[in-house]
């Protein structure tokens, strides 16, 4: 032990209460307390220590270092120069329990082993992924990626249900003017749909009330290459969803949709307006004419 004032004082030393800043290096004996003054290394091999030790970092053999980041705040710090680092849980019997791990400020999360592969994975302000796979994972202010989704049912508005595709039964033909939309085909309606809404004629009324997404498309044909054409999408309390073209004469696709917060009674329908003195007509089925709608919830 190498110490500051000579050998021969250690009992004069010992008596008044040994000063720990006398000690520079080596092994502090058993039964000494070290003092605020302590310096240098301090190493303990046997025996038992008492009181609290008062450090500003401690740092482990060849490993990390254990320092306060503030008052609510433990940081640890790992040796040499690399950019990850961890922590390990064992149980009283030594029995591994959880892997903490975190590298080069990108991702952090959970391992499903001592220093093994990821169990749960984070990206900082982005995706939460499971089970050591890339490809599936969690994030809801954007889009999350399911291999498969079982659930008893579905609340808010991101829990969208198909309710069905409400389309013509037969060709529409009319000459210039107004043709509403014949919406008298259903077609993949969801089981109970009319607890959503009731159609009747070329009109859908609202029963449930919540978020609605109405999506109209039709085919539309004539022989007139300076007719303009429009079809429009009517929402109760919402001002109309129109497209208007000049097509060439043939068939020409036409589209109008919207997100709608929709309450009991309100109504949703379709029509379309053809300027030309030529006849027209929207094709029948749901693939070339026909009204989609979603529920989002409410």
């Amino acid at each position: 032990m190498t110490r500051a004032r000579d050998n021969a004082n250690l009992g004069v030393q010992a008596g008044s209460g040994l000063d720990a800043s006398d000690i520079t290096t080596g092994v502090l004996p058993v039964g000494v307390t070290g003092g605020s003054g302590l310096t240098g290394p301090l190493q303990k091999t046997g025996g038992t220590m008492t009181g609290a030790l008062v450090a500003p970092s401690v740092q482990t053999t060849s490993g990390p270092t254990i320092s306060t980041y503030n008052n609510q705040n433990l940081k640890v710090r790992a040796a040499g120069s690399g950019t990850d680092t961890g922590i390990s849980g064992y149980s009283g019997n030594d029995t591994w329990v959880y892997q903490l791990y975190g590298s080069a400020g990108t991702q952090y999360g959970f391992l499903d082993s001592n220093w093994g592969g990821w169990d749960l994975r984070k990206v900082p302000t982005g995706r939460l992924e499971f089970n050591n796979n890339s490809t599936y994972y969690i994030q809801p202010e954007t889009t999350s990626n399911f291999n498969t989704v079982s659930a008893n049912s579905f609340t808010g508005a991101g829990s969208a249900k198909h309710i069905g595709i409400f389309s013509p039964s037969a060709h529409n033909t009319a000459a210039a003017g107004w043709q509403d939309m014949d919406l008298s085909m259903h077609n993949n309606l969801v089981s109970g749909y009319t607890s959503y809404l009731t159609q009747s004629a070329n009109i859908l009324t609202i029963v449930k009330p919540g978020i609605y997404h109405i999506y109209v498309h039709t085919l539309t044909d004539t022989p007139s290459t300076t007719a303009e054409m429009d079809l429009y999408l009517y929402v109760t309390g919402y001002p109309d969803q129109t497209q208007r073209i000049q097509p060439a004469a043939g068939w020409s696709t036409m589209i109008a949709s919207g997100t709608y917060q929709l309450s009991a009674g309100n109504t949703i329908n379709a029509r379309i307006q053809n300027s030309s003195p030529t006849t027209y007509h929207h094709h029948v089925g749901p693939t070339w004419t026909s009204m989609t709608v979603t529920y989002l919830g409410t």
